[in-house]
């Protein structure tokens, strides 16, 4: 009954709000920049004739906080092109004791900076965008859109900034090649969907033009239009092969490398890429995550080959392509009885890929295709067996239409295919989007049928969010996978059989007293299947205040429920109804030293209560050096892990993490950046359960402390990096790490001891010399 009443009262409310503003389109706002025979030199100092005489604009508004206000400093963007490129020349008026400068690694996101972003959709009609992005002192950002506020900062273009400052004002040159980004096939006048964003970091504000605020229903809809005449986005060859020897400390061997991207653009609406023996990215590492549950951790692609193109093969709901898939570990083979493995590849060679993406007209099309290298197992210590490598195979097409006064349309369809030996696992999807005219109404569903290992699944989800005013916000979400539902071959799921559901509302006041911005919101989500296995019913308040201090509150009741994973198929047993209460507070970022705090309780799966406290502080010593450092601490109660068949044990654990990473450009192409993760857990057991036959964790009178552990994982990586053009590099790179685990009978005793041993201890041990070249 009590979940009944909710929904009523949010379906009351959706039907009781008063219709207001619609979204910002203002359809005569046509930017027409001036076109040039010679191309400006990108140094930060607008002194070439062109920019005297360039096509200006300066209409910049307040969008966060959405105040509507024109910006306290002049804007004035100045726009110029050629056959091969866009070229901007931003004038930022600002005093100098008030400009903000950081200069950070490339694509360094929520920095306390001074900034300009420009958005792209070449399009124009709001389907897909790409952004680029310089703050003051040359630090770069660039990803892409998709509709309507999804960016990723994946991808990496090869355009060009720089920055130069006086006392009154500072300056930012940018030239943006036509070719680095996909075009519709049309020839002589283009109209290209246009935004520009300033960040003014001390006063804690965004202007923008057109003024979309942060909170609005559409973004990429809403650009404003930029037209040009007979550019040439087509004919890109480019090479970027690398070569890389890398020594394993480990194992004393030494590897050599060669491989190759090819991007080639025959047509401006097509794109056609390959990748020969690509690597594993090995110069970042993936974030320290501890894992004990059921739940695969989900890590971000890092190739430039599955970056380059991929927005196509996303959809707004499964994740039905995840990269990472492709030259994982490789399938473990057969064993017969006694055998053990005793080597094995921890990735798989990828022999070649290739990917085309473009479009014609109304649709949008992608296919891919991948191939791995055979692996050689050993077995018992004397033979080896070998493991055909996987095949990976998608294919995508988008149809979208503008409706012609009723909105907008899209249809779309994903087919993947992976084959493993004699298995094949394949799933089709299909997608659709429609937009009401006025922007307030928007729907999305997704149909997906699987077929694995000769089971076929299937899966529905659906979205409906309703914008009445700008600021204010209604979505349902409804999700269900039947229980021989999967994608993981080729894509990534948390789980099967279940039904989920989310419902919110939020909304967002500006320039109230004492305040610069409040928003609030309430929710619930949940997840079903024959039983109810989550239920969260939650509030969060969020006020940013005039000193540009944050502070957020969040408070969240879970009734009971069950877990049906994390005994690993022993057993469904009960979580007890539980709360989660935090809060966060964050210092002015803008500052040389800004600060986060976040406390937080919270209840286990029977009953324990948990605290964790995390702090992180960012210090930029110098324009040039920026360090970032957090510390996070659990003091868990109770804490339920699985240990054998039914048998659950609760754990009291002292759990500490912390990060630093330092960051430090020692020239306009030479940056040196220190990363260092530790996690350690001081698990020592408290009481001994098994699940009975009712699904409750009841005491079974077992040695609990015979269970106790200690675990630390640690993690460092050192890189030096310098930039011969954008997009060619050599890296050198040392990283080293472990994971150590103790039992009862060899516990540590405290924290210094757990991160004495783990950086002793030695997992990875590698020496990398990389160097990439874009031709």
């Amino acid at each position: 009954m009590k979940i009944r009443s909710l929904w009523r009262a949010f379906l009351y409310g959706l039907l009781s709000v008063t219709l207001s503003h619609p979204a910002y389109c203002d359809d005569t706002a046509i930017f027409r920049p001036t076109p040039i025979e010679k191309a400006p030199v990108i140094d930060g100092h607008l002194d070439e004739d062109i920019w005297a005489v360039a096509f200006e604009m300066k209409d910049f508004i307040v969008i966060e906080p959405d105040t509507k206000k024109p910006g306290a400093y002049q804007t004035r963007v100045r726009m110029a092109y050629d056959k091969r490129a866009l070229y901007l020349g931003i004038i930022n008026e600002q005093p100098a004791d008030t400009q903000v400068r950081r200069i950070s690694a490339r694509d360094r996101k929520w920095m306390g900076r001074d900034a300009i972003r420009v958005v792209l959709d070449p399009s124009g009609q709001g389907r897909y965008g790409y952004l680029f992005e310089v703050a003051l002192g040359g630090a770069l950002s660039d990803g892409t859109l998709q509709p309507e506020w999804h960016y990723s900062l994946n991808w990496d273009g090869p355009w060009v900034a720089a920055t130069s400052s006086d006392e009154n004002h500072w300056y930012a040159e940018l030239a943006i090649p036509w070719d680095i980004m996909e075009w519709p096939d049309r020839e002589g006048e283009r109209q290209i969907g246009i935004f520009f964003r300033r960040q003014v970091s001390h006063l804690g504000e965004y202007w923008g033009f057109p003024p979309i605020p942060f909170n609005a229903a559409v973004f990429l809809s809403d650009l404003a239009k930029m037209e040009v005449v007979d550019i040439n986005p087509r004919g890109r060859l480019t090479f970027y092969p690398y070569i890389s020897a890398d020594f394993n400390g480990m194992t004393q061997e030494r590897k050599e490398s060669i491989g190759t991207d090819v991007f080639w653009q025959p047509f401006s609406n097509m794109l056609v890429s390959a990748t020969l023996n690509p690597d594993f990215g090995q110069v970042e590492n993936d974030k320290v995550v501890v894992n004990f549950g059921a739940t695969e951790t989900l890590f971000q692609e890092k190739r430039p080959f599955f970056l380059e193109g991929n927005d196509i093969f996303e959809t707004n709901g499964l994740r039905l392509i995840h990269t990472r898939r492709i030259g994982a570990p490789p399938d473990t083979p057969v064993l017969s009885p006694g055998e053990t493995i005793s080597k094995q590849p921890s990735i798989s060679d990828i022999v070649a890929a290739v990917k085309i993406t473009g479009q014609k007209e109304n649709l949008r099309y992608g296919v891919m295709a991948a191939s791995e290298d055979d692996n050689d197992f050993t077995i018992s210590g004397d033979h080896e067996v070998s493991v055909s490598g996987r095949e990976f195979y998608a294919a995508r097409a988008l149809y979208e239409s503008n409706g012609a006064g009723r909105g907008t349309v899209a249809l779309g369809y994903l087919g993947t295919l992976a084959r493993h030996g004699t298995e094949d696992a394949w799933v089709h999807a299909f997608d659709g989007t429609w937009q009401s005219k006025g922007k307030r109404y928007r729907l999305e569903t997704q149909l997906a049928v699987s077929d694995t290992k000769g089971e076929k699944g299937f899966a529905w989800n659906g979205r409906a969010s309703y914008t009445p005013q700008s600021g204010t916000e209604y979505r349902i979400d409804l999700d269900y996978l039947d229980d021989a539902f999967d994608i993981n071959d080729m894509g990534y799921m948390v789980r099967n059989d279940r039904f989920k559901f989310y419902g919110y509302y939020k909304t967002y006041h500006y320039d109230l007293p004492g305040f610069k911005r409040l928003s609030y919101s309430i929710s619930a989500r949940g997840e079903v299947n024959d039983r109810l296995l989550s239920m969260r019913y939650q509030g969060l308040l969020y006020i940013k205040f005039h000193n540009l201090t944050t502070l957020i509150t969040e408070l969240a009741y879970m009734p009971a429920t069950w877990d049906d994973l994390n005994s690993f198929g022993n057993g469904d047993y009960r979580r007890k109804a539980g709360y989660t209460a935090g809060s966060s507070w964050m210092s002015d970022q803008s500052k040389l030293l800004s600060v986060y705090i976040s406390p937080r309780v919270y209840t286990e799966d029977n009953g324990g209560v948990s605290k964790r406290l995390r702090v992180a502080m960012d210090v930029a010593p110098l324009d040039i050096w920026q360090i970032h450092l957090s510390f996070t601490y659990y003091d868990r109660q109770d804490w339920i892990l699985w240990q054998e068949e039914n048998r659950m044990n609760g754990f009291d654990a002292d759990q500490l993490g912390f990060s630093l990473g330092s960051n430090i450009r020692i020239s306009r192409n030479q940056e040196v950046r220190l990363g260092i993760q530790w996690v350690g857990i001081d698990a020592k057991g408290k009481t001994a359960y098994r699940i009975d036959p009712d699904g409750f964790l009841t005491e079974s009178g077992e040695d609990a402390d015979a269970r106790s552990f200690d675990y630390a994982e640690f993690s460092t990586q050192i890189r030096y990096k310098y930039e011969f053009a954008p997009l060619s590099d050599l890296f050198v790179v040392y990283s080293r790490g472990s994971l150590v685990y103790w039992d009862a009978l060899s516990k540590r005793d405290d924290f210094g001891d757990l991160f004495r041993d783990s950086c002793e201890d030695r997992d990875v041990d590698r020496f990398l010399v990389k160097v990439r070249y874009r031709f």
